[in-house]
Order: structure tokens, then sequence, then C-alpha cells
């Protein structure tokens, strides 16, 4: 199996730990997707020409994500600073993705060799949707976040195979009003939508009105909330796509995601922060 990701990296630095860490939604689900078996994963995106970027590429390496399709431009990396408080990320400024402001530009022959895979992940802070349509083949999955416009989502839903939306402290009302408003924008018949909903599980709603719904998995201790809902979007995908079964696929990302908040950052392989960005 193979799955692309393409859009934003950001390096995250924990100014109380002094360490940083990977991170962004799309290099997140790239880096998740090598923890499950026989499944290729790609990334592509734009990398500052700095010492974070020399880190991130060297993870990927590690991680053997190809970055191959990805550019290297004059300026600094994406970086976020954080700081935990009871294990709960807490998110103090950034550089706005640096030079991801730049635009994602893919060439033909990248688009040929994404649309040779099984999945394409995509999400609202990738600067890439202007690539949605040129997307033929791979599913489409798209994370929305928690700060999604209607105008975006009614832009791009249309291409979009697995929808995904962070709603964590959002009544249940809300959560049932925005599942009826995002099927009735989109003319996918088989869209799927997901919502994680954190400590209080997901819910999965079909074009066809079937929801279901997954408890969270409870934890002894909680390390870092970083990256647990890339963890599930990733781990949902990836178990639907292999078994087409969404029950048996929301019980594998529930597992995934409670095994995620045990660790640091969005993927372990912390190292020390450089002095410059611990202000």
């Amino acid at each position: 199996m193979k799955v692309a990701a393409i859009g934003d990296n950001v390096v995250d630095i924990y100014l109380d730990q002094k360490r940083m860490y990977l991170g962004g939604n799309s290099l997140n689900f790239a880096n998740f997707a090598t923890e499950f078996p026989d499944v290729q994963s790609m990334y592509i995106g734009n990398f500052g020409n700095d010492e974070l970027s020399t880190y991130v590429k060297r993870v990927l390496g590690d991680l053997s994500v190809d970055y191959s399709f990805s550019r290297e431009l004059d300026g600094e990396s994406g970086y976020s600073k954080v700081t935990l408080k009871n294990g709960d990320r807490v998110f103090i400024t950034s550089n706005r993705g640096g030079v991801l402001k730049k635009g994602i530009q893919l060439s033909v022959q990248a688009l040929s060799e994404v649309n040779q895979y099984d999945l394409v992940h995509f999400n609202i802070n990738g600067n890439a949707d202007q690539y949605l349509r040129d997307i033929s083949g791979p599913k489409i999955v798209y994370d929305y976040s928690d700060f999604s416009s209607r105008e975006q989502i009614r832009h791009t839903i249309n291409q979009v195979d697995i929808a995904c939306f962070s709603m964590g402290d959002a009544s249940e009302e809300t959560v049932q009003n925005l599942i009826k408003e995002v099927h009735q924008l989109s003319t996918n018949k088989k869209l799927i939508i997901l919502i994680t909903r954190g400590e209080y599980g997901a819910v999965v709603s079909t074009a066809t009105g079937k929801i279901y719904r997954q408890d969270a998995v409870k934890v002894d201790r909680v390390v870092d909330t970083m990256g647990a809902g890339d963890a599930f979007i990733t781990a949902f995908s990836i178990s639907l796509e292999q078994s087409e079964s969404i029950p048996q696929a929301l019980k594998i990302a529930s597992d995934y995601s409670a095994k995620q908040i045990q660790r640091n950052g969005s993927f372990e392989h912390g190292v020390v922060a450089p002095a410059k960005f611990l202000q």
C-alpha cells in the first residue's frame, strides 16, 4: 500500500523541554504511516534552507519517507513554539509555516507518481488545494482541523473521500449539524466524515446516513496530546483502505491514538532545540 501527504511540515519547539520534534498535519500523516505494515510513505512540501530542515530531512530519511519531490527554498522552515500543561500541548507562537507561504508546486512527474498511490492526504494548512482536481486514482483524505471556514469546505469537499474534523469540545448537536451540512455540500455519494473528539472518542458518518461511534481508549498517563488527531486520521484511513470495515478501522485508530498520547511530541525523535529558538 502506498500513501502520500502533500502540504505542511513544522518543527514543534517545546520551550519547557528545550527540545524539538517533527510536526505539521501532512508530515505527521506521512510519518505515522510508516508504523503500519506494508505501507510505503511519501511527503511533498517545502523545506527552508536552515538547520530545522536539516533535522526534518534526517528523520524522514531514518523513517524511509520519500521526500524527493519536495522543494528546498530560501527562507525559514515552518516552526511553532509550544509548552505542555498537564500533558496538553499549548501553542505559544509560530512563523506561520515559514516557506510554506510561498506555495506548494507539484511537477507533472510528481502528480503522475502520486496518482499511482492508494491514499493522498491534504489539509487546511497545506496550501495545496489547487491540486485536488489533479488527483485521480487515490482516495483523498482531507483534514479540515478545528478552524475550518465554510468557504474552504465548499471549495474542496467534492474532491474529498474522507473528510476529517476535530471537534473535541463541541456539543452533540453541533457535531450532527456539521455532518448534515457537509453531506449536503458534497456530491460524493461515498463520502465518509470522520469527527475526532479527543477524550469523547470519534464519530463516523457515511453518505447513506449510517453513524458509527468509537469510545476513546483510556490511558494511565497522558504524556503529550500533540498529534493525537493526526494519529487517529492516519490509522483510520489506512485501516479502512485495507479492511473496508469502519468499526474495525475506528478501533485500530482509537488504539493507535491512545499510543500516541503516551509519547513525546508528534512522533518522538526529539533533539535539543537550538538556543536561538528558545526565547
